[in-house]
């Protein structure tokens, strides 16, 4: 890095840290949720106290959905600190996002040396409504946590492609296993070291097979772990056929390409749909046309880069294998979405630096990042306490019975037993083999 780009680079970082915080700021008032924050936080045992044994209850205790003993390590250092005051717990997701959004920009400031690209896309990253889930839900550590770690590791091994020390490779591993004992779903990150090469003109020989083999191992052992703590769960969508769970996955592909463009009536929850209706059928032929375009563009190797980024660390969350009840989640796109915006990137730098379209784009690209910056700060806001959470939910998918029996355990827990009953019914009423609600 020369010195005529130091300065620059560092008022960058300056913005990137401001602008983040502050969008986010209304999140350090909310508190925790009866969604999982209970279950992995405020009544996990091993957490209050840090002793060897309750270390070693974390990483050989399997979570009801996740193996995360290093997020559990975190709200441990946490308690023994700060207790149960919610403050510092999104403190600390929100200033692992912030670190995030600096690796972001450096991890594609050395694939484009344009301050531009890597400004906009850490930009997006940073402030994008559809990441307020990842960083102000406490539970949601894993997601913030590992992708420190995820962002890391790529960033030293692309140190390692242009220098080719064995230090770079080795730091790059022992990153990706801190990632992958923080949420298993980055598994796919060795895929994303090959077309790491590939964007790098790598030869694909012996060398590059060998060097991907510590990673994959690790990939396959945690990824059998993953798919065992998901396949057994209960899901919305072993109710459809394999054709309309492909049909569904493409359906919450064109889904996320939607949201990340229009950020509008995000919801903690997406349920799987009553029937298919014809937006799913349509999705297919969208997904053809998205595919068409990228191979006319296969020369491109930057689009090329971030299509295929998208598409490969989208790919486990299509729900071809249904787990769960929602179809889609805004929390599966904090990685993903670093591609689409790599390409945003890209785009605006092209017509920014036409003499014609220069202030056009500018002014353009402004009013876009202070627009998200103002849906996220409302977006925070919605996830105060499960009350806002779940009337909010209940606003867009009304037919979504989990959301009831959510907002009548807020009511049960702070006293008011007569709305909590009303809400346990209607959820019984949209449900009626929801075993939960009866037993409420």
């Amino acid at each position: 890095m020369n010195k005529s780009k130091t300065i620059p680079i560092i008022s960058i970082l300056f913005i990137l840290i401001t602008w983040v915080f502050f969008s986010f700021i209304t999140s350090l008032s909310n508190g925790f949720l009866n969604w999982d924050d209970y279950l992995h936080l405020v009544d996990r045992k091993f957490i209050h106290e840090l002793s060897w044994e309750n270390i070693k209850s974390m990483f050989t205790h399997y979570s009801d959905t996740y193996y995360i003993p290093l997020v559990y390590l975190s709200f441990a250092l946490e308690y023994g600190m700060v207790g149960l005051t919610p403050f510092f717990y999104h403190y600390t997701n929100l200033t692992l996002h912030i670190l995030n959004t600096l690796l972001v920009f450096f991890l594609i400031y050395k694939l484009d040396p344009r301050i531009s690209v890597s400004l906009i896309c850490a930009l997006l990253f940073g402030l994008h409504p559809v990441h307020v889930e990842s960083v102000v839900w406490i539970t949601e550590r894993k997601d913030v946590l590992s992708t420190f770690f995820f962002l890391g590791s790529l960033i030293f091994y692309s140190c390692y492609i242009k220098k080719g020390k064995i230090s770079f490779h080795l730091l790059s591993l022992f990153l990706f296993f801190l990632a992958i004992i923080s949420k298993p779903t980055v598994a796919i990150l060795p895929i994303v070291l090959l077309i790491l090469d590939y964007y790098s003109n790598r030869l694909f020989d012996k060398t590059i097979i060998l060097e991907k083999i510590p990673y994959f191992l690790m990939s396959v052992f945690f990824g059998i772990l993953l798919f065992y703590s998901h396949a057994f769960q209960e899901s919305m969508g072993c109710a459809f056929s394999l054709y309309e769970r492909i049909i569904i996955a493409c359906r919450a592909l064109t889904f996320y390409l939607y949201k990340i463009i229009i950020p509008l009536n995000l919801s903690a929850f997406y349920p799987y749909p009553k029937t298919l209706g014809i937006d799913y059928y349509l999705a297919p032929f969208l997904i053809l046309g998205m595919l068409s375009g990228i191979f006319i563009l296969r020369h491109n190797k930057k689009i090329i880069f971030g299509a295929l980024f998208f598409l490969i660390t989208i790919g486990p969350t299509l729900k071809i294998i249904p787990s769960g009840e929602a179809i889609a989640a805004d929390r599966y796109m904090y990685i993903p979405s670093i591609g689409l915006f790599y390409i945003a990137g890209l785009i605006f730098s092209f017509f920014y630096y036409m003499e014609k379209t220069k202030l056009l784009m500018a002014f353009s690209f402004f009013g876009v990042i202070t627009f998200f910056s103002i849906l996220t700060w409302e977006r925070c806001q919605i996830w105060e306490n499960d009350k806002t959470l779940w009337l909010d939910v209940i606003n867009k998918y009304p037919y979504f019975y989990g959301a009831y029996q959510n907002l009548g355990i807020y009511y049960a827990n702070t006293g008011n037993l007569d709305k909590a009953k009303i809400e346990f019914k209607k959820a019984i009423d949209l449900n009626p083999y929801n075993k939960e609600g009866y037993f409420n």
